[in-house]
């Protein structure tokens, strides 16, 4: 605050009543008080306030006609004066109006002669209401915001959920903005993103041009014709449709493969739509997975026994996720399919997404492809066909009971106990160097045993002869 330098000259003859008509009319409004803070006088500017009651403040004090959160800020206005140098701020001060809402005025407190001060007010009423406006368009901007991701998500959950692949491409550049999971899988392309590539060196050179003719055609028509196309590296065929739209004055198309065509060769994912009606109607489970045990895909029948609510939430995952014991079991049949090419009848077990475990029966087979191999299990429940079994063995388990009960008397129960379990030890090892096609190091994997230890248990048993050269 910087006063007039030469006020005595400039305002030496103003009198008491042309000061306070530039008071009022500088100020909405003004308040003259003793240094107590008692009200001598008001001067309004602003005919609401001579409505809400401001002029009969005369007499009162300053603290008793603000509201209580007030009252401090008065005190310290008050005790703050000097009277050589105003250097106070303007403080915000709250008047409380009797069935009306409090009004904000900033004031700032002159000394003057005689011990008295005035006090300067700006109403703030017109700022709060800016203010006010102001939280109320950045709370809708936040609700908006929220809704605008809200939208987001589901447009991309729907979008990679849609089982027919999908491209958006920029109309200009060709460039590809967006692709879902089908795409993806259509062009062979899960560990790279296709998004940011030109849709053109997804294809050959002449098919390339027929689709950039194709899209440029579309710029000046509304037909949308369908395209067949082909993928010559997969041998893939599919029909190519584009539709136009505008997003923020550019153009994109939007581009959906249909009637998706393997031609003999297997493509990964891409929806049940594509898969043949043997796959999908096949009573026993079938899994295609890459030769690490991902998931490409699975049909209903798997997915009913691993009790998984949709095919999307077992792509991309570990087979023995839910297949073997801790994954031994799982390794061993990897290991053999990669040397053998080929498993039968392997039993073992598959745990369900809600911990039930079922006895199963698995074959398969590695398939060749262009660019490597492809696992494809076949996975038969046997639980029931177990507990059958066990009914009709029920009568051999009696006799070997009874021959068991025979040796009591005759011999100690704990050489009966060592050789009922040297017997069960020499089973296993022998149903597991079976299942393993005589590979020791996956057999001694399968049953949890070191190789060393497997090695002193055949030859305890009589296995087999130790041969050095197999692993």
């Amino acid at each position: 605050m910087r006063p007039f330098r030469s006020a005595k000259a400039s305002l030496g003859e103003l009198n008491a009543d042309i000061v306070s008509m530039i008071v009022a009319a500088a100020a909405d409004i003004a308040l003259i008080l003793e240094h107590d803070g008692t009200i001598i006088d008001v001067a309004l500017g602003k005919t609401d306030f001579a409505i809400a009651g401001f002029e009969i403040w005369k007499g009162k004090q300053w603290a008793d006609v603000v509201a209580p959160d007030s009252r401090q800020k008065v005190t310290d206005l008050l005790a703050d004066i000097d009277q050589t140098n105003v250097k106070q701020n303007w403080r915000e001060i709250n008047h409380p109006i009797a069935g009306g809402e409090d009004i904000p005025i900033q004031y700032k407190v002159v000394p003057l002669a005689s011990q008295k001060v005035v006090a300067l007010g700006r109403d703030l009423r017109s700022l709060a209401v800016l203010q006010q406006q102001l939280v109320q368009a950045q709370l809708a901007m936040e609700r908006d915001y929220h809704r605008f991701r809200q939208s987001e998500t589901r447009y991309h959950l729907l979008f990679d959920r849609v089982s027919e692949p999908l491209l958006v491409v920029e109309a200009e550049t060709l460039m590809v903005v967006e692709a879902n999971k089908a795409a993806h899988q259509l062009f062979n392309n899960r560990q790279k993103s296709i998004n940011g590539t030109v849709i053109k060196s997804l294809f050959d050179q002449d098919t390339a041009k027929r689709i950039a003719d194709y899209l440029k055609s579309m710029v000046s028509t509304s037909q949308s014709p369908e395209l067949p196309v082909s993928i010559d590296t997969t041998g893939v065929s599919f029909r190519l449709r584009a539709t136009l739209f505008r997003q923020d004055q550019t153009p994109f198309y939007l581009i959906n493969c249909s009637d998706v065509q393997a031609g003999g060769h297997l493509i990964e994912g891409g929806g049940r739509g594509q898969l043949p009606a043997l796959f999908q109607s096949a009573p026993d489970g079938i899994v295609m997975t890459s030769p690490k045990g991902e998931i490409l895909m699975a049909n209903p029948a798997f997915l009913a026994l691993a009790d998984i609510q949709d095919e999307g939430h077992a792509v991309g995952r570990a087979l023995d996720d839910w297949l073997g014991g801790a994954g031994i079991n799982f390794r061993v049949l990897t290991s053999s399919l990669k040397r053998d090419m080929t498993v039968k009848q392997l039993t073992t077990q598959l745990v369900s997404g809600y911990g039930k475990v079922l006895d199963v029966e698995v074959s398969a087979v590695a398939l060749d492809r262009p660019d490597g191999h492809v696992f494809s299990f076949f996975i038969r429940d046997i639980s029931r066909r177990l507990s059958v079994g066990s009914l009709i063995g029920s009568d051999i388990e009696s006799s070997a009971a009874n021959r068991l009960t025979e040796l009591v008397g005759r011999v100690s129960l704990k050489d009966i106990v060592r050789s009922t379990t040297d017997i069960i030890e020499r089973l296993c090892i022998e149903s597991a160097l079976e299942m393993t096609g005589d590979n020791r190091a996956s057999a001694a994997e399968m049953l949890g045993l070191s190789r060393q230890s497997l090695y002193i248990k055949m030859r305890r048993f009589g296995v087999s002869e130790m041969d050095d050269t197999k692993p």
